[in-house]
């Protein structure tokens, strides 16, 4: 009977991800007589009677462990089997993606085989293609999802070998509107107005009905002399923190932008201001604000800021700065394979926001794009399109293949392009 009987897998490195072409071949050590056929398993269930199984245009659900057996008239030989991981990021909502205001909702990004990957997976996590955090944690949770929270939500994966960005879900939180009172009471008016006792002394009284007072804001501005407000002992003025963008947290490039804090302080004590893009610790200064008088692309991020005074800090919520600006210089690259075959891959990616729509040309003749297009009509040519990413593999390829391909990108804020001599 056919003797040591093992599976390969090619590509045998890197990751394979969603349309990539894969190819297991059985192999055997000996038998005599010769192997006269062939059985593939995938999880248990037959899926293939030749020795080599190709899978073109990988799936998610292709993600599985595979197994042959070599028959020949006096027996089978069975193989080991061999983990297909098929490397594609993907993002689901729990209960649903569309939730009532204060629903405990779960986001989950997930790659096939998660829990029994051999390496350890980060994760960063986007909402409207501004980061939000990053780690080892696969879920991103609200305990009690506010309307805030709405948006595009997209992950990133990455292992040692690459990463993969999921296609954005969008999170819609439907609420419930409530009247928002405020009254403004003065009682006793003071004799002396330069030391007013503390009895009568203004006080402002919020109320919404119905709503956690953690989810509103008030900014309180005293106008006049309040110098005796901050030597009355005891006695402190304090906000929490926050974060305004000014004149809005979605610009184009090129605006001139203000952020400003405001936060926990003593009215005797002037606090000090520190501030962090997606995490990372940008400057700390005395001056409530951080400018950008001309915002960039790469200035775009999750912003917070820390208020720090003799009353103790307090760290803002991170509150998402989106920059539109044009598709800049497209990467673009091609390259050959021609073990098992000649297969071209030529590849286009670029930087943008919002997403552009990439087409590849040879000459006047679009072979694909990533929106709005139909289907490429060669059988020998194949399309995976994902976020600001297109890749073409041309199998079989021919001299006919050669020549230039321009790589051309655009949005609603420009336009750019490149070229590359495809050989052959």
């Amino acid at each position: 009977a056919p003797k040591d009987t093992q599976v390969t897998l090619s590509p045998s490195s890197g990751n394979i991800g969603v349309g990539d072409t894969v190819t297991l071949s059985c192999q055997v050590g000996s038998s005599h007589p010769p192997v006269s056929g062939y059985h593939w398993y995938k999880d248990g269930v037959a899926v293939g009677t030749q020795q080599v199984l190709a899978l073109r245009g990988v799936r998610r659900e292709d993600h599985g462990r595979y197994h042959c057996e070599a028959q020949n008239a006096l027996g089978a030989g069975v193989s080991p089997a061999v983990t297909l991981r098929v490397f594609s990021a993907e993002i689901s909502a729990s209960p649903a993606a569309e939730v009532r205001e204060g629903t405990a909702t779960t986001l989950s990004c997930d790659v096939p085989g998660r829990e029994g990957h051999p390496e350890e997976l980060t994760y960063t996590w986007y909402k409207n293609s501004a980061w939000l955090k990053e780690g080892p944690a696969h879920t991103l949770l609200f305990p009690a999802v506010a309307a805030g929270d709405a948006g595009y939500y997209s992950c990133q994966v990455t292992n040692s070998q690459g990463s993969d960005t999921a296609q954005a879900i969008s999170l819609s939180v439907t609420c419930e509107c409530h009247q928002l009172l405020a009254t403004w009471s003065c009682a006793n008016p003071p004799q002396n107005p330069g030391n007013p006792p503390k009895s009568s002394w203004p006080s402002l009284f919020l109320s919404t009905p119905g709503v956690d007072e953690g989810r509103s804001a008030l900014l309180v501005e005293f106008s006049g002399n309040t110098t005796n407000f901050g030597h009355e002992p005891g006695v402190k003025v304090t906000l929490t923190a926050g974060l305004l963008i000014q004149p809005s947290a979605e610009v184009t490039e090129g605006t001139a932008v203000t952020l400003t804090c405001v936060g926990t302080g003593d009215a005797a004590e002037e606090p000090l201001y520190t501030w962090y893009r997606n995490g990372r610790r940008l400057q700390e200064s005395s001056v409530p604000t951080l400018e950008f008088p001309s915002v960039r692309g790469d200035d775009a991020g999750a912003f917070q800021c820390q208020v720090r005074s003799g009353n103790g800090s307090d760290m803002s919520e991170a509150v998402p700065l989106r920059v539109f600006y044009p598709p800049r210089q497209p990467a673009l690259s091609s390259f050959l394979q021609s073990q098992g075959g000649r297969l071209g891959i030529i590849q286009c990616s670029v930087e943008s926001d919002p997403e552009s729509n990439l087409t590849l040309r040879r000459g006047d003749d679009a072979i694909a794009c990533t929106l709005g297009c139909p289907q490429a009509t060669n059988p020998r040519v194949h399309v995976t399109r994902s976020y600001n990413s297109l890749k073409v593999e041309i199998r079989d390829v021919v001299v006919e293949d050669e020549g230039i391909y321009e790589c051309q990108a655009g949005n609603s804020q420009g336009s750019a392009s490149a070229a590359v001599d495809f050989k052959a």
